[in-house]
């Protein structure tokens, strides 16, 4: 595998792990809202 394919592979996984948090964050958020 070439570099540049790995830098894009890493930054995809990056941003991926990051809209996953921000979908975990805000779920806890709204279930402790119903509480």
């Amino acid at each position: 595998m070439s570099q540049e394919i790995l830098n894009h592979l890493l930054a995809f996984l990056f941003i991926s792990h990051l809209k996953f948090r921000n979908d975990v964050v805000k779920n806890i958020f709204k279930e402790n809202e119903v509480l």
